[in-house]
């Protein structure tokens, strides 16, 4: 079955957070459906256990992944795009930092603008200051190096399935000569 919106969460040591993350997305009101994927990165706590309950009592389709050992966020993530059915897909992880309400303000401007990827920056970090002196001297040492978006994106990516053959990997990967419509947005950050 297609959705319009597909949820891929990497989980690691997530099992006090899962739960109420998992909550919050499942009573979102997306038309045309949406799924949750999640993917339990080799998490050493009770991860999957509370992965596994979720999935027993869905109130909509969850794809649980559990990989063989610990890949990492990226792959992760890699492993949960390949279980994706969804028109959109947003990736999130599993901590809450992101408020479960912003996929629907940001699928609604994916479906809006027409754009195949939106990346997001976070409109105020709620870290201490240390924090955020440290992430926006490597932010700027790594534009300066690397030409990359100012802002940087982080936290929610949301990416339009359809397009060209591989759009989505390509998108990832940055594979050259792909043209990608892009647009990065800011969104709430909370301390968890």
């Amino acid at each position: 079955m297609t959705y319009a919106l597909s949820i891929v969460v990497p989980v690691y040591n997530g099992a006090d957070s899962i739960g109420e993350l998992v909550d919050a997305l499942e009573v979102l009101d997306v038309p045309g459906g949406h799924e949750i994927i999640l993917v339990n990165d080799a998490s050493p706590d009770s991860s999957l256990l509370e992965c596994q309950r979720r999935q027993a009592h869905a109130k909509v389709p969850i794809t649980l992944v559990d990989l063989a050992r610990n890949f990492g966020e990226h792959n992760a993530v890699m492993a949960g795009l390949r279980e994706a059915s969804g028109a959109h897909i947003i990736t999130m992880d599993d901590d809450l930092q992101n408020p479960p309400g912003e996929v629907l303000r940001l699928l609604h401007f994916a479906q809006q603008s027409g754009k195949d990827v939106i990346y997001t920056h976070y409109a105020k970090k709620q870290h201490a200051a240390w924090r955020n002196l440290g992430s926006r001297f490597a932010n700027w040492c790594a534009d300066k190096v690397l030409d990359k978006f100012d802002p940087p994106p982080e936290g929610v990516l949301i990416a339009r399935a359809g397009g060209p053959a591989g759009l989505f990997s390509a998108i990832i990967a940055g594979w050259p000569g792909q043209r990608v419509r892009e647009e990065c947005r800011a969104v709430t950050h909370e301390i968890k």
